[in-house]
């Protein structure tokens, strides 16, 4: 027998001897009846006993009460647990679908997440996000704000929610959220301040932007940190110019934009604007010398379909045509600028010419399909097969491969037009003519730029 338990029987005993002794010493009480109401009699020994047992039964029953309870959130905090890992886990699973552009895939994820546990707040805060990358930012401040609600003084549901209403172009409201939140939590004042900065850029309002901007910039080099966003040295001012354009005041535009290409020379997107600044005021001479020193400096062919618009749309295919033959001269081992200078012979209806410069990069762009759209025209126009091209030209037609395409040499996402900075990525500058071939860039002559990438900041 174990030590303590002897010890209890020693001690029960003992307090069995002691009730004993009571009971031997008021054994003339105990044997006198209790009255109930004047009409039950029973022994006082008899109730004392009775009471013992009911105050017993009445502990024991608070006891199981108590241990159920424990029980039962034992339970419950386990059945917890599967929930919020299967909800963990459709989350997650989720996540890899939005980083693979299925939204349709991640929404039902998430609504069943939400369903497995209705408070999950991972959750909530994803399916928001899906909505406003969907285009209904509405549906998303929605979800933000019941999470918000969940959980009042969270960062994750202000900052999405900042973006929702920056979606819905209530900026001032935003600029209010993002303030909010930074007085909540100082901690975060960088990326929240990164976000105000996105937020008045959208807004186009760059003089707050530049504000908050230098702000940012010497937060960081008092803690000898690197610039979070050093883009933004020389994206600002280019939006700035760019906004100038559209307001006509080409003077203001033209003397930042000189400046910046100065200041960053292979950032392309700062000459294609200097150039129509200077065309806008008169000095076309000018514009396209700054296209051509943007093209020369930069590598990128981009400026060519520039130059050759602007020539065609002032008739003067002559001077289009000198500035292709000088290039495409300068750079013979250059494919994409032989082509060009074949296509602009073809627009012009200049067509042995356009056959003689296709003929001599025939061979270099065999998997092209604009390439051979353009040779089965040719051929068509002197005789060869005429049903058969006749077929390859529709084929081609539906294929959509006439125009000229535009990709990004950051994210691969590819457009029809050049712009300044990538839809899908937001990365500054990164915007090339995509000319399928089976050489390297190296060998095309396209020249490695740097890009201005935006994603360290958002």
């Amino acid at each position: 027998m174990r030590p303590w338990t002897t010890v209890k029987l020693i001690l029960l005993l003992a307090i069995l001897v002691v009730l004993a002794f009571i009971a031997d010493a008021n054994r003339n009480i105990l044997g006198q009846e209790f009255e109930f109401f004047g009409v039950y009699r029973m022994p006082t020994l008899l109730v004392i006993i009775l009471a013992f047992v009911l105050g017993l039964l009445v502990s024991v029953i608070m006891l199981g009460l108590r241990e159920a309870e424990a029980l039962a959130g034992k339970w419950r905090g386990r059945v917890g647990k599967k929930e919020a890992a299967r909800a963990d886990a459709l989350t997650f699973a989720a996540m890899d679908a939005i980083m693979e552009a299925r939204l349709a895939d991640a929404k039902r994820l998430l609504a069943d997440a939400l369903r497995t546990q209705p408070d999950h707040p991972r959750a909530r805060l994803w399916l928001g996000h899906v909505h406003r990358l969907e285009g209904r930012a509405e549906e998303a401040l929605r979800e933000h704000q019941i999470l918000l609600a969940q959980t009042p003084e969270a960062w994750a549901p202000q900052v999405e929610i900042a973006r929702d209403l920056m979606a819905l172009e209530r900026r001032d409201e935003a600029v209010d959220t993002m303030r909010h939140a930074l007085k909540q939590h100082p901690a975060r004042w960088e990326e929240g301040n990164l976000l105000l900065l996105d937020i008045h850029m959208a807004a186009g309002e760059w003089d707050r932007a530049q504000d908050v901007y230098e702000q940012i910039q010497k937060r960081a080099e008092s803690e000898r940190r690197d610039d979070p966003r050093p883009e933004c040295q020389y994206v600002l001012p280019y939006c700035k110019a760019t906004a100038l354009i559209e307001a006509k005041d080409f003077k203001g535009a033209e003397k930042i934009l000189r400046r910046l290409v100065k200041e960053q020379p292979k950032f392309a997107p700062a000459y294609v604007a200097l150039g129509k600044a200077r065309m806008f005021l008169g000095r076309e001479g000018e514009g396209v010398e700054t296209w051509v020193e943007g093209m020369r400096v930069t590598g990128s062919l981009a400026f060519l379909p520039m130059l050759e618009e602007h020539f065609l749309a002032t008739e003067r295919p002559d001077k289009a045509l000198e500035a292709f033959r000088g290039i495409a001269a300068s750079e013979k081992n250059n494919v994409l600028s032989q082509f060009l200078l074949g296509r602009l012979y073809h627009r012009l209806e200049m067509m042995d010419e356009a056959y003689k410069q296709f003929r001599t990069i025939e061979s270099r762009v065999s998997h092209s399909p604009t390439f051979h759209y353009f040779m089965g025209k040719l051929r068509e126009r002197r005789g060869a097969l005429p049903e058969a091209l006749e077929s390859y030209k529709r084929v081609i037609e539906e294929s959509g491969v006439l125009a000229l395409q535009y990709v990004c040499r950051s994210c691969g996402a590819s457009s029809e037009s050049w712009s300044d900075r990538c839809e899908r990525c937001r990365t500054w500058g990164s915007t090339e003519l995509d000319f399928r071939t089976e050489l390297t860039p190296d060998e095309m002559g396209l020249a490695e730029a740097p890009v201005y990438s935006a994603a360290s900041g958002t």
